[in-house]
């Protein structure tokens, strides 16, 4: 068993309550992902995705993550070209304010950043090195709501900054109905 896997069953039955609006934020295990499922997603997309992600799948399947939608892999795509810089993103989970989080394959296509992508405004920004890292970020945040403290430092919320200098970067560039390709 990795390590992710046994983290996130530490935290599988926790219950946090977002102090701030009484909301309760949990872990639900998804539908069931086959390696089949893996496989022919890796096939479509045409690289192999992150080992973190498949250990997170095949034992939680799509599951929602504390405040996230963690997708089944026949629902993964990749961002194309008409995207500009997040050409190549592949959107794994959506949020509660529906911001995309994506992998971007980086080297030789078997590591990845992972990304949040923001419809509006259209930008992105880097929040953690890998899959792994993302779902304990994710987690500790949703702790820190629920003891009512607010980690302004949070890659989850300093990426707002790095969404900004995207939008600005190349908004003049974008074609009228932008928001159209999410």
């Amino acid at each position: 068993m990795s390590e992710l896997v046994e983290f996130v069953k530490s935290i599988e039955k926790k219950i946090i309550v977002d102090k701030d609006n009484g909301r309760e934020i949990l872990f639900n295990r998804g539908n069931k992902v086959t390696q089949q499922d893996i496989d022919l997603a890796e096939e479509r997309l045409g690289l192999s995705l992150p080992e973190s992600y498949k250990d997170f799948i095949r034992n939680f399947g799509d599951a929602n993550f504390f405040g996230l939608k963690i997708f089944h892999p026949n629902e993964l795509y990749s961002f194309d070209s008409t995207n500009w810089e997040m050409e190549g993103f592949i959107p794994y989970a959506i949020d509660f304010i529906e911001r995309y989080h994506a992998f971007r394959p980086v080297k030789n296509i078997t590591e990845y950043h992972i990304y949040v992508c923001s419809h509006d405004p259209f930008g992105y920004g880097k929040v953690a090195d890998n899959f792994h890292e993302w779902c304990i970020l994710n987690y500790k945040m949703m702790e820190n709501f629920e003891k009512g403290e607010k980690d302004f430092n949070h890659p989850f919320l300093t990426v707002h900054k790095d969404i900004m200098d995207s939008w600005k970067r190349y908004k003049s560039t974008l074609p009228k109905k932008w928001w159209q390709f999410w």
